[in-house]
């Protein structure tokens, strides 16, 4: 059965001063997540019935084409539209989505009748570089229905969806490459500043620390799923208490990808 892609939740925030606002920041997502499941709970009959395959696409030198299959498995009809973006990061590691004329979709608009689906054919207008992946994103949002055909006792969704797209360098071997530029210790987690040294995008699977007195219990969730584009970095927030020295970072990727640093003794 084909993975489908589903919405997403996605907050943003400031430098934080301390480890204890972390700590906070995570508790206030935690509760967004929540209050957005019951939302989606209220409005599944409208916002449910919309399906993305896949749920990223690759495009190489070889193959600049490649395609969306928009699913409506609802019984009304849904109208989408499909904007492509460029897609960066900041020093920070913070997504950064601007206009582009690289990636064409077609059609951009289009309304799905109950039951059927739409394909949305993608082309690469640009060059891939020779040397680095490009990185783009497809905002696939359901466009307001008609006045008239608004339920006024309804809770209404709207969904949007982000699909990433990565374009391989034309002459380099796409290599995956994260150091670990910095480690901050405080009395509930550690701070791990990643940056990727590499000419491709890598998805963060687990972190994980490892002290002198012991591994510090693992949560499963430090960093999974988080991006990070080419010459980029970003802080994960490790939580926990460390037995003993910091000793070092584990990493491992979505693709495989995985690496332990050793961290030096005055951390």
């Amino acid at each position: 059965m084909p993975r489908t892609c589903r919405l997403t939740l996605i907050t943003t925030m400031s430098p934080l001063r301390s480890h204890s606002e972390y700590a906070g920041y995570f508790g206030l997502r935690r509760a967004a997540h929540a209050a957005l499941l019951f939302l989606l709970c209220v409005g599944a009959a409208h916002s449910a019935s919309v399906q993305v395959v896949p749920v990223r696409v690759e495009i190489s030198a070889q193959r600049t084409a490649g395609e969306l299959r928009i699913i409506n498995s609802g019984d009304k009809p849904v109208s989408m539209q499909v904007d492509p973006r460029e897609w960066s990061q900041n020093v920070d590691g913070v997504d950064q989505l601007a206009p582009t004329e690289e990636l064409l979709a077609v059609p951009p608009l289009f309304t799905i009748p109950p039951g059927r689906d739409q394909i949305v054919r993608l082309g690469l207008l640009g060059q891939p570089s020779p040397t680095h992946e490009k990185t783009f994103r497809l905002l696939v949002t359901e466009l307001a229905p008609a006045s008239g055909e608004r339920e006024a006792s309804a809770v209404r969704i709207r969904l949007q969806l982000s699909i990433p797209v990565f374009v391989a360098p034309s002459e380099s071997e796409a290599i995956p490459e994260l150091v670990v530029e910095d480690t901050r210790v405080g009395a509930d987690g550690v701070v791990v500043t990643l940056r990727n040294t590499g000419n491709t995008h890598v998805k963060l699977k687990q972190l994980s620390v490892a002290a002198s007195g012991g591994d510090m219990p693992d949560d499963g969730r430090s960093g999974k799923g988080r991006y990070l584009l080419p010459g980029t970095s970003a802080e994960i927030f490790v939580p926990g208490q460390l037995t003993g020295a910091l000793r070092s970072v584990r990493i491992e990727t979505e693709d495989g990808w995985s690496r332990e640093h050793a961290v030096a003794p005055d951390k």
